[in-house]
């Protein structure tokens, strides 16, 4: 088991479970279930955050210390901000764990973002928003996807990347309205609480990996299939059978 991958799955488990010893052990428990079955890669890893947003949405409020604004927020929203400014994971692939179309996505990560900096944290930043366009080449600025944290989160073609760039070199509006989004992510950055890993959580990450290597699996194919596949390969597994056979003759 790759040890980034389990550092992910313990990060963002974190960021649900509210707790590092409880998302580590239930990740080292659901791996164990998911790599019997499909072996370890880093779909597993997906299947397991699913599995662990779905257990996390049942726990109550009341669970987690709510003096922190991030538990304030919900299941669905903590693992998208997690996902995305901790573990710099496409829209693609959050959507691809959580099984929703790609579309789905920003409209979802761009609330959750809003909520937890003015509703949770009320923090006293300049809000997001497009302003007037200054001409007809300004981008439309859709206030629940905005065309900014798309740029900001790299999820633009290149050519609408190299266009927009080219323009904000001549339109205040629209470098404005870049730099409110910029500093609303730069806060949620800062503002993450798996973001930093007690040097306990990083050992015990790295001893889930030896456990999870040594148990039977490996990354993305069985220990198991492996051996023996190695074992019809050598040629004193033959020579072992044969006088097997011989003495058995003999007997």
């Amino acid at each position: 088991m790759e040890t980034q991958d389990l550092q992910s799955l313990g990060r963002l488990s974190y960021s649900l479970f509210g707790d590092w010893n409880q998302a580590l052990s239930t990740g080292e428990r659901t791996l164990r279930t998911i790599g019997l079955k499909d072996g370890l890669d880093s779909r597993a890893i997906e299947k397991a955050a699913l599995a662990h947003l779905s257990r996390a949405e049942s726990i109550q409020k009341e669970s987690f210390d709510l003096s922190t604004p991030f538990f304030r927020l919900s299941a669905l929203n903590r693992f998208l901000l997690a996902a995305n400014h901790v573990e710099h994971w496409s829209y693609a692939r959050i959507a691809r764990t959580l099984e929703l179309p790609a579309e789905a996505i920003p409209p979802l990560l761009w609330r959750a973002r809003l909520q937890y900096i003015f509703d949770e944290c009320n923090l006293a930043l300049a809000y997001p928003s497009g302003g007037k366009l200054a001409s007809s080449h300004c981008p439309i600025y859709d206030a629940t996807d905005p065309w900014t944290a798309r740029l900001l989160d790299e999820e633009m073609k290149p050519q609408e990347r190299q266009f927009l760039q080219n323009h904000m070199v001549a339109c205040d509006a629209c470098r404005n309205a870049l730099g409110r989004v910029r500093e609303l992510i730069h806060a949620i950055d800062a503002l993450m609480p798996s973001k930093q890993c007690e040097t306990w959580v990083l050992d015990e990450m790295h001893a889930q990996a030896r456990r999870l290597a040594g148990s039977g699996m490996t990354y993305g194919r069985s220990t198991l299939q492996t051996s023996l596949t190695q074992w019809s390969r050598s040629p004193g597994t033959w020579l072992g059978i044969g006088l097997l056979l011989w003495a058995i003759v003999r007997w």
